[in-house]
C-alpha cells in the first residue's frame, strides 16, 4: 500500500510539473516541495478511488454486465461525470498557474470523452483479446496493452491541457509562414518569461517589426542592476 501511494504521488507530481510547463509557469512561482506533495496526496486520495469506480462502471456497461438500456446509459453518463470531475480537479489543483474552473472546463470535457472511449476500448481488449490467449502470450499482451494504455492516457491529458491554454490565452490562429501573428508573439513571450529561475531576474522579450528588419534584433535580460543585450552577431554587449 505504501509503495502504491508513493508511486501515485510520483504520478501527480509529474502531471503537476507537465501542467506548469504547459501553462509556462516560471520556476519561482511553482509550488514548493511540501505544497506540491500535499496537493498531490489530496488529489490522489480523493480522486483515485473515483477514477477506479468510473473505469469499473464503463467496464460493466460495455461488457454486457448491465443489460437494460437505461441503466447502461446512466452508467456511462455517471462515468463521464466522474471523469470530468477528476480532470477538472487535476487541471485546477496540480498547477500553480492562476486560472478558473471555467478556463479548464473545455480541456477537462475533451479529456473525459477521450478517457471514456479509452476505458471502453480497454474493456473490449481485455474481454476479447486477452480472454482467449494462452497464459504466456496473455501475460505478454497484458503488459503491452497496459503500457500502450498509459501512454495514450498521458497524451490525452497533455493535449487537453494544451487546449485549455490555447483557449484561455487566445493563442490561435498561429502563423505557418511569414510574419508573426499576435498569438505567436504571446506564445514566445510566455515561453521566454517561463525561463525565469530567480525572482531577482527579469526577462523582457521583444520582437522585430517589418519596418525594423534592417536593425539588429535583440533580447534584453535584466540581471540584478545591470542589463545584458544579446545580439545575433558575434557575442554580446554589456551596458551598466
Amino acid at each position: 500500500m505504501t509503495a502504491a501511494a508513493w508511486t501515485g504521488l510520483g504520478v501527480t507530481l509529474a502531471i503537476g510539473d507537465a501542467l506548469d510547463h504547459v501553462w509556462a509557469v516560471p520556476q519561482p512561482d511553482r509550488h514548493g516541495y511540501v505544497k506540491a506533495r500535499m496537493r498531490g496526496l489530496l488529489v490522489l486520495a480523493s480522486l483515485g478511488t473515483i477514477a477506479v469506480a468510473a473505469t469499473a462502471t464503463v467496464g460493466l456497461a460495455t461488457t454486457g454486465a448491465i443489460t437494460p438500456a437505461i441503466p447502461k446509459v446512466l452508467g456511462i453518463t455517471a462515468a463521464f461525470g466522474i471523469d470530468l470531475a477528476v480532470f477538472l480537479a487535476s487541471f485546477r489543483l496540480l498547477t500553480a498557474a492562476p486560472m478558473t474552473v471555467r478556463q479548464v472546463l473545455p480541456g477537462a470535457a475533451l479529456a473525459a470523452v477521450c478517457r471514456l472511449l479509452q476505458q471502453a476500448l480497454g474493456g473490449v481488449y481485455v474481454t476479447q483479446v486477452l480472454k482467449g490467449s494462452s497464459q504466456t502470450y496473455g501475460g505478454f499482451a497484458a503488459v503491452v496493452g497496459m503500457l500502450a494504455w498509459l501512454l495514450i492516457a498521458a497524451e490525452i491529458t497533455l493535449m487537453a491541457a494544451e487546449v485549455n491554454v490555447v483557449l484561455a490565452r487566445d493563442l490561435w490562429p498561429r502563423s505557418v509562414a511569414g510574419d508573426l501573428r499576435p498569438a505567436d508573439e504571446r506564445t514566445m513571450r510566455d515561453s521566454g518569461e517561463a525561463a525565469q529561475r530567480d525572482r531577482r531576474e527579469h526577462i523582457t522579450v521583444t520582437f522585430e517589426r517589418p519596418h525594423e528588419r534592417d536593425r539588429l534584433p535583440s533580447t534584453r535580460l535584466a540581471l540584478g542592476e545591470g542589463w545584458q543585450t544579446v545580439g545575433d552577431q558575434f557575442g554580446a554587449e554589456h551596458e551598466e
